[in-house]
């Protein structure tokens, strides 16, 4: 066989070898540093959802990962997880006390929400990092977080940083792009969180409503949390009231 030849025919043999690689979770979350400014696909999470628990020990690599958009990609991923993703809550916590990048903060108080138990001492190192926070989208998603964990009454600080988020500006957004963009992604993020939160609709749904007609709103604000979270909070007003109207009272 002339030498050529042979290296192409090992090529071949290698590359058949390569692509006959099994999946593992560790090399899906390897990948995700090609991303670029996309998130993991809906079929990378099923990957990892249906190897766990074994899958979770590649995940908490991956929140510690030096690349940062693994690092984000793996909060994402645990947030998708909910209440599966529980053993990650102390890796979560102790990254987000010590993450340097402001939107990776955002996507790990996102993810431990997500997953919905955190002990006293993980909400105090919650209520630490809300404290602290100098980023606003990072401080209003900890903010989220807290309230969700516990209850506005609980936590009515991080309460009114959220409710504040909602209201009627002034001021009104800065003209600097990179200070407005921080400007909406807080509302943005309060109005993700606060649609979670049930037995605030009288409140949450004026603000709700101003925000929507408000012309200064974005429509990508608008569109893709404030439309929905009208619809959401006067659908449950609407049965509350239907309730209550069809609701049998005693006959004396």
């Amino acid at each position: 066989m002339r030498p050529l030849c042979a290296i192409v025919l090992l090529g071949v043999i290698v590359g058949c070898y390569e692509g006959a690689k099994p999946r593992t979770a560790s090399s899906v979350i390897s990948a995700w540093a090609n991303l670029g400014m996309y998130l993991p696909p809906e079929e990378d999470v099923a990957f990892i959802r249906n190897r766990l628990p074994e899958s979770l020990a590649a995940l908490q690599a991956g929140l510690a990962h030096d690349n940062e958009h693994i690092r984000m990609s793996s909060a994402y991923v645990a947030e998708k997880l909910g209440l599966q993703a529980s053993p990650l809550v102390p890796t979560m916590i102790e990254r987000l006390q010590s993450e340097p990048t402001a939107i990776i903060r955002v996507y790990i108080a996102c993810a431990l929400a997500g997953v919905g138990q955190v002990d006293s001492d993980g909400i105090r190192r919650l209520q630490d990092s809300f404290r602290s926070e100098e980023n606003e989208e990072a401080k209003t998603d900890i903010a989220g977080a807290l309230v969700r964990l516990r209850s506005p009454q609980e936590e009515s600080t991080a309460w009114q940083w959220l409710v504040q988020s909602l209201e009627v500006f002034p001021p009104d957004p800065p003209s600097e792009l990179d200070a407005q963009q921080i400007f909406w992604e807080r509302r943005w993020g309060a109005v993700r969180h606060l649609r979670a939160i049930r037995g605030y609709d009288d409140v949450l749904l004026p603000l709700l409503r101003a925000m929507k007609v408000n012309p200064q709103t974005p429509r990508w604000v608008i569109d893709q949390q404030v439309a929905e979270a009208v619809t959401e909070m006067e659908s449950r007003t609407a049965s509350r009231r239907i309730r209550t109207r069809t609701r049998v009272r005693p006959t004396c």
